[in-house]
């Protein structure tokens, strides 16, 4: 290993030599005795027993499925069924379908917005009965953050929820593969492409790529140039802190109920925001009246004045006190939870919870003594970056004491008992027992876990909240600061380390360091884009730039690494009902399908080989090529875009039928010299395609003239395209249908030739088309069609993996059929 490499380990983490020192020698005078939190738990006997899933929900007895009669088919029935009663119209009353007649199909390639609780339910139910093991990676995949969707919105909770209401062994078995890093990361192509991660788990999104351990030297290219291993680990689906969530839910059960909307983990309290400071205030649109009501945005509520001391109602009781109401809301918490902990399901939940934080910081915290006791010194500068490589981001997400979810589920409790029981807390009296904890040994384990556990893993992997939250904005690592944390933070930076932190920019612009920004979504940066557009006066919007910038550059180079996009471009929808650009971006708007339309499309353009880089076609009234100027970065091209004039159609014909097909008769283009394949970024409400039919001698003309629809005429968008292109002597282009929106309609069935259907906002989609992945997965997909074909199943989607041509199930199969998601097991 090069010596700079050893200087900068050194460097980094010199004032991290002993993790374990306290910050402060100020003796607090407040006790956590003082909080209202039972912190107590019921007796648990399952807890440290490593058998307690079967103990709790045995394995299923071996049942011999009978197998349902054939019921008597139709031909004309089914077409009934399949054709007129699947026939739908997109919000514009172009006919489409209302189901690809596939329901794994029909979830994976769904919009975000539509995959509410109920139809996530619905969808899995069918999924499920067709096909367990399918159904299984889809829900993974939703979540992945490097292989999948990277879902962050409640669509996966939900989806997590109905596995566990219906099949909670395998729900709960297959917990910790959310968080293992089981995702393979990709090789470097080169030496010297610097250092992307620090080894961590990276299990959560915003903790992709923490990235200073040198800015100089590859470590792992200088292990893998000697030939030997990898030191870095790979990636997680999940992240910790997905684990939390579930467990929350659960507990106060509304996991498992598709209505819920989980606002417990979208607000502090009823009726309170967050400034942008971080502090909870009351909403300015909730203010109480003189009447004893609240108002909210013009309309009122009524609220209970039976305490107030103006009441002469409340008779001779006295109103409730602040500590009252938090001891009988701390007793209810807490009886909520015994009770939970009655129902087997939830019970091996919590514990299988506990037990994965539990091994994590055990592992963890043993690793932190290696490196730091006093035999450390006969280490190696090589052993001891190995080492640091293997200690995960577990007690960044762990739970703190008296949070939101430890103050529901005494969650910390748990994992203090699990591993007091392991032996990890020496000097502590060895009789603990969770039968026997009393609210002092609870307080006691606790004091410990916080103390010796979390505070030093904390501080030693340089979390950047740790040091933001003391206000010593010094030490924090801005190369170690994770791509969501940067993101968020950044204007904090520059405002209370402006000097410090816009060197370590402008590091960043050099090429002399290195910035996280590889799991961020391609819209979220584009959102940040524009509104730093419109800070005109903001001394710290320039700071802003540079990173937006830093950190979408990092994103191309991430999804680079993959392969590349050749005759390829995309189709962006902008019209009306995708929604607009604009300099003030709320947090619902960036959710408008018109940003990750816009930001995929400049994604790909500036992933795709020449001639087909640097141009894409929107589409709303008429369909425009947009070329991009290399020379302009994202912020610039941001208000150029914004600056387009574009209508409130979605003439997504006239892209194939205006443009591309006419063009390509005009000029007598070969059918080998047209564009193979078009990325359609929509929320797939086109415009009634029925007004428009094919000239009668395409050669001569390429206007298509419109006329009134026939009664009963059902030609979908992609029919009149296909004939088209047939009549005209061409091949139709591979089309992939990329779903932003929320509606429920789908362009193509399951069975249509040259197609691919995704959805959802991640870039890693693009990855299924790029040309060193596609070799993999085909291997992939071969081995998976052949393991289904031993076991019997002559299951549609093997089926679709023997054939050559794309089609939609196909792709599906490429995506589910990845390393990653091998080891997800159906057990129940």
């Amino acid at each position: 290993m090069a010596g700079s490499t050893a200087q900068t380990f050194t460097k980094s983490y010199a004032h991290c030599v002993d993790p374990f020192k306290p910050l402060s020698t100020h003796v607090s005078e407040s006790s956590p005795s003082n909080t209202s939190q039972i912190i107590t738990l019921p007796n648990i006997p399952e807890l440290h027993d490593p058998n307690f899933l079967d103990i709790l929900l045995p394995p299923p007895e071996n049942v011999i499925k009978v197998p349902t009669p054939t019921a008597p088919t139709n031909a004309l029935m089914t077409a009934l069924r399949e054709d007129f009663g699947n026939r739908a119209l997109t919000e514009n009353q172009s006919p489409a379908y209302a189901s690809t007649l596939n329901s794994s199909l029909d979830f994976f390639s769904a919009g975000p917005a539509q995959l509410t609780g109920p139809l996530v339910h619905t969808l899995l139910s069918a999924s499920w009965e067709k096909d367990p093991d399918l159904t299984l990676r889809l829900i993974f995949y939703l979540r992945s953050i490097h292989d999948g969707r990277g879902e962050k919105s409640d669509s996966f909770l939900h989806a997590y929820g109905w596995l566990y209401k219906h099949h909670p062994r395998t729900a709960i078995a297959n917990l910790q593969n959310l968080v293992d890093p089981i995702i393979d990361r990709p090789a470097k192509k080169s030496k010297g492409d610097g250092v992307t991660a620090s080894g961590k788990q990276d299990a959560d999104e915003n903790e992709e790529e923490w990235t200073d351990i040198s800015s100089e030297t590859a470590v792992a290219d200088a292990e893998q140039d000697d030939g030997k291993k990898d030191i870095r680990l790979g990636y997680a689906h999940g992240y910790y802190k997905d684990l939390l969530n579930i467990l929350l839910l659960a507990a106060l059960g509304e996991l498992t109920n598709p209505e819920s909307s989980f606002s417990v983990l979208h607000n502090d309290r009823p009726g309170y925001t967050r400034s942008k400071k971080g502090k909870a205030h009351i909403g300015a649109s909730q203010r109480r009246s003189r009447k004893g009501q609240v108002r909210t945005h013009g309309s009122s509520m009524d609220v209970d004045t039976s305490t107030s001391p103006r009441n002469p109602a409340r008779g001779t009781y006295a109103p409730e006190t602040p500590a009252e109401k938090k001891a009988r809301e701390a007793k209810q918490r807490y009886d909520t939870l015994v009770s939970k902990l009655g129902s087997p399901a939830f019970r091996a939940l919590y514990i299988a919870v506990a037990r994965i934080f539990a091994s994590k910081l055990a592992q963890d915290i043993g690793t932190l003594l290696r490196l730091t006791c006093s035999d450390a010194s006969n280490l190696s500068e090589n052993d001891k970056i190995e080492l640091k490589f293997q200690i995960s981001l577990a007690a960044k997400w762990a739970p703190s004491l008296g949070a939101s979810h430890d103050r529901h589920t005494n969650i910390a409790t748990a994992i203090a008992s699990i591993l007091h029981g392991q032996g990890f807390m020496s000097g502590l009296p060895a009789e603990y027992t969770p039968s026997t904890l009393s609210a002092a040994d609870a307080e006691t384990i606790r004091g410990y876990y916080r103390r010796w556990i979390m505070a030093p893993l904390r501080r030693y992997t340089l979390i950047p909240e740790t040091f933001m939250s003391e206000g010593n904005w010094s030490r924090v690592v801005y190369g170690r600061v994770p791509a969501g944390s940067m993101k968020m933070h950044k204007s904090e930076f520059a405002r209370h380390d402006n000097e410090r932190f816009t060197e370590y920019i402008k590091d960043v612009v050099a090429g002399k360091r290195k910035i996280a920004g590889g799991t961020l979504l391609p819209h979220e940066l584009l959102s940040e884009a524009m509104v730093v557009s419109g800070k005109l006066d903001d001394p710290i919007a320039n700071v802003e730039k540079m990173v937006i910038e830093s950190q979408w550059k990092a994103l191309v180079d991430k999804v680079r690494e993959s392969g590349t996009l050749d005759n390829c471009l995309a189709v962006c929808d902008v019209s009306g009902s995708m929604g607009f650009l604009s300099s003030r971006v709320t947090k619902n708007a960036a959710q408008q399908p018109i940003y990750p339309a816009v930001a995929l499309s400049l994604l790909l353009a500036q992933l795709a080989r020449p001639p087909f880089a640097n141009t894409f076609i929107t589409f709303s009234a008429t369909p425009q090529l947009f070329t991009l100027d290399p020379s302009l970065d994202l912020v610039a091209t941001a208000e150029k875009m914004g600056q387009a004039a574009w209508g409130m159609n979605t003439d997504f014909l006239a892209v194939f039928l205006d443009l591309l097909l006419p063009l390509a008769i005009k000029h007598k283009i070969k059918k080998e010299d047209m564009i193979k394949r078009l990325f359609v970024f929509s929320d797939m409400q086109f415009d009634d395609a029925r007004l428009k039919i094919p000239p009668v001698n395409p050669g001569s003309s390429g206007h298509y003239e419109s006329q009134e629809p026939v009664l009963g005429d059902w030609i979908t968008d992609h029919q009149r395209i296909v004939q088209a292109y047939k009549e005209a002597g061409y091949d139709v282009p591979e089309l992939v249908y990329w779903n932003l929106g929320g509606y429920g309609t789908t362009p193509v069935l399951e069975s249509q030739e040259g197609c691919s259907l995704i959805g959802g906002f991640s870039p890693n989609m693009l990855k299924l088309f790029m040309e060193e992945d596609e070799e993999v997965l085909r291997k992939s997909m071969e081995e998976m069609r052949l393991q289904q074909n031993e076991a019997g199943g002559s299951k549609a989607e093997a089926e679709a993996t023997a054939t050559s041509g794309m089609n939609p199930v196909e792709t599906m199969m490429k995506a589910l059929t990845k390393k990653s998601f091998d080891v997800l097991k159906v057990l129940d």
